[in-house]
């Protein structure tokens, strides 16, 4: 888009970011992939925090992402005597701060796969997470507790405010 001189809208900053992410949760499930068809040479400890967390954050990071581009399809349909007149002709250059914002808090939120993700051992305590060679150690009940809670309520958060939104172009929709 740069190179023909288009301008950008959100949405597209929104959807390359969505692409971007699919793209880089491929990417991350061919090394658990590999991993599961027996190639163990590359785990070690600090591997599998890598790459686990990187797939949990890609995961939360999509659905984010998509919650915000329904978000922008719903401004974007809004009339122009709507109270969401104001959002309706964001730049792109906000976006990109939604999108670090949307960044740093999941990374937060995803923070305690680093602490209860380790290498393989041989204690048969350890539960196995979706390859062989990584497991979770047990953690604290309420550390457990907080973080799930956090975590569940986010993913509830933004998937109400897709249903929001998508009712909202629904009704809109219908009205038209």
């Amino acid at each position: 888009m740069f190179l023909v001189q288009c301008r950008t809208r959100p949405m597209d900053v929104a959807i390359t970011h969505l692409a971007l992410i699919h793209l880089l949760m491929l990417i991350i499930r061919v090394f658990l992939d590999i991993d599961i068809l027996g190639v163990q040479d590359i785990w070690n400890d600090i591997t599998c925090k890598a790459i686990i967390y990187l797939y949990r954050l890609m995961r939360s990071l999509s659905v984010s992402t998509t919650c915000l581009l329904s978000v922008l399809q719903a401004t974007t349909l809004s009339s122009r005597s709507s109270f969401r007149v104001k959002f309706k002709h964001t730049s792109p250059q906000h976006s990109l701060w939604y999108f670090l914002n949307l960044g740093v808090f999941n990374m937060f939120i995803n923070v305690r796969v680093l602490v209860s993700i380790g290498g393989s051992s041989n204690d048969t305590l350890d539960v196995r997470f979706s390859t062989e060679s990584c497991s979770v150690s047990p953690t604290g009940y309420y550390y457990r507790i907080l973080f799930s809670l956090v975590g569940k309520l986010w993913d509830v958060f933004l998937v109400g405010l897709m249903a929001l939104s998508s009712g909202y172009m629904v009704a809109l929709l219908w009205r038209h």
